[in-house]
Order: C-alpha cells, then structure tokens, then sequence
C-alpha cells in the first residue's frame, strides 16, 4: 500500500503535512507510510482556488468509517483539550490526516491498529477559503463600505453660538443634574 494517494491540498496545508513527516516520531509507522503517501500524491491549490467540496483544515466534515454511521468533526492542526473534545479531529491522528485533501463522495482506505480502515467523505459542511470567497464576494456586491451621503461645500455658515442665562441653579425641564444627589 505504498502508492500514491491522490488529493487535493492548500498551499498551507500541503507545508504543514511536509514539517509533520520531517518530525514524525515513527518514521516507519502507520501514520509515517499515510503521510507519505499523501504528500506523493497531492496536487497543490492556492486556498483562493481551491474546490469548495475538498476537506481543507479547519473544515467540517460529514465522514463515515467502513458504511457506520455519520461522523460530523472539524479537521484541525493539533489536538485541543477542554469543551472541543469530541469536535476536533486532528491531523496528528490517523484520520484526520486521512479526510485531509479529499473531496466529498471519495473515500481512502488505510492502515489503523493493524486492521485495514476506510473512510469516505459524505459531505463538506464548512470551508474556510470557500467562506471567505463567499464573504469577498458579498463585499464586492454591497459596494464600497462608506459612501459619501452629504458633501460639506454646499453647507451654510454655521450660526453663532446663543449664550444661556439661568435663573435659576437647574435647566427648564426641571431636572437639577447630577448635583442634587
């Protein structure tokens, strides 16, 4: 099972699985022969370009294991403690380095706890490059963010400042201040 595994990777994406080979503790493990495999046959996107449906970091993910049930988990950078737990899947971990780069409706089989594993992408839930092109896209239909609603050539000369004499030691409305506390 040493071939190339096709996929599709953001320029980051394709670095950060580069500095996770270079210091991987077990260079002839399971996760080692996956992350070659994927580096080999990786095809590299600028995030701008990059398809909407292909798990990218930071994506989530609708993903099943051998024909079990749906799976949803974000695709993360590193495994996080705390209320997540159960929200992540990291690409330190065998399957979450496996749902990096496909696209939905292809699956990879692999090498986990000395059994052969298959995941298959059902769906792509949330991109963040196509999030972003949506929101750029958004943007550019709304215009420009300020628009001149008033120029100041045509305005009158400002009038003069009145000068107020108080009776009394509060305004008319009858509302002594602050100071009556």
């Amino acid at each position: 099972m040493n071939h190339p595994l096709p996929c599709r990777l953001t320029t980051k994406d394709h670095a950060i699985l580069e500095t996770l080979l270079e210091r991987c503790p077990e260079p002839g493990g399971a996760y080692a022969a996956l992350l070659a495999r994927k580096l080999a046959g990786a095809g590299v996107w600028l995030s701008r370009d990059i398809p909407a449906g292909v798990v990218t970091l930071n994506s989530r993910v609708l993903y099943r294991v051998e024909g079990g049930p749906a799976e949803t988990r974000i695709v993360a950078q590193s495994p996080v403690g705390g209320p997540v737990v159960g929200l992540l899947l990291p690409l330190t971990t065998l399957r979450g380095l496996a749902l990096l780069g496909l696209a939905e409706g292809e699956s990879v089989s692999f090498e986990e706890s000395e059994a052969e594993v298959t995941l298959s992408v059902q769906a792509v839930a949330y991109q963040p490059e196509a999030a972003q092109r949506e929101a750029q896209l958004s943007r550019a239909a709304r215009g420009p963010a300020l628009r001149l609603v008033h120029s100041a050539s045509g305005l009158p000369e400002p009038a003069q400042p009145s000068r107020y004499v108080l009776s009394h030691g509060f305004d008319d409305d009858n509302d002594p201040g602050p100071s009556a506390a």
